[in-house]
């Protein structure tokens, strides 16, 4: 309930939205009426990295439990590595701006996301987790700021709300949808099991996404 509550009001604030300031070079097909080709890969593949890595917060308490020492030492470890590194992304992109091939740097750090999720499913101990952990929160970090940064400099201004909004709803309901899905899953698979099939799902994506990124945001890439 309260994912569908903020989602509703962010949907709500970001109609509010009237002017977004243009910085980074305009790609050709957004010329064209509706939204551009580039966005809608972006927003397929933003939705899909929410809701392939949403299984991690079931993931994180199970192997404290059953793979480490099954203490609360484990599972905080594994917390302040997660969240260490998205603030840390944050607080690099805050001092230093990527002004340049910016849809290039997005793929890298996707790419980052996927690799170091799929390589947390073998960590051998919890510090090697914690870090794989701080390595994954770090590209989110990073990542993330360089999506919205795109999906708000690159598409119309009328169109800029109507994607934000999009993107709140996929940030808001990805969770929720993702962690019932597993949950169902449960029944046939455990957690680590699902962790794993998501984390080459994610892969294939992240790598596939090179191909609309290139041939859609050439002049970003």
């Amino acid at each position: 309930l309260f994912y569908f509550v903020s989602g509703c009001c962010g949907f709500a604030l970001n109609h509010r939205i009237h002017k977004v300031e243009y910085e980074m070079p305009a790609v050709t097909e957004i010329k064209a009426q509706g939204i551009s080709p580039l966005i809608v890969s972006m927003l397929i593949v933003f939705l899909f990295m929410n809701l392939l890595t949403s299984p991690i917060q079931i993931l994180m308490p199970s192997m404290a439990q059953n793979h480490f020492s099954g203490t609360f030492n484990s599972l905080a470890a594994l917390e302040v590595g997660l969240g260490s590194g998205i603030s840390i992304g944050g607080i690099i992109l805050s001092f230093f701006a990527i002004r340049s091939r910016t849809l290039f740097y997005t793929w890298i750090f996707l790419m980052g996301v996927a690799i170091s999720f799929f390589a947390f499913q073998f960590s051998p101990n919890v510090w090697v987790a914690a870090l794989l952990l701080a390595v994954l929160g770090l590209c989110v970090g990073l990542g993330n700021i360089l999506i919205l940064n795109i999906f708000q400099t690159q598409p119309r201004p009328e169109l800029v709300p109507k994607i934000m909004s999009l993107v709140n709803l996929i940030s808001s309901a990805a969770v929720p949808l993702s962690l019932i899905i597993a949950g169902l899953l449960q029944t046939q698979f455990s957690i680590f099991q699902i962790s794993k099939i998501c984390a080459v799902l994610l892969l294939v994506v992240c790598l596939s996404s090179c191909i609309p990124f290139r041939r859609w945001g050439k002049e970003l890439f």
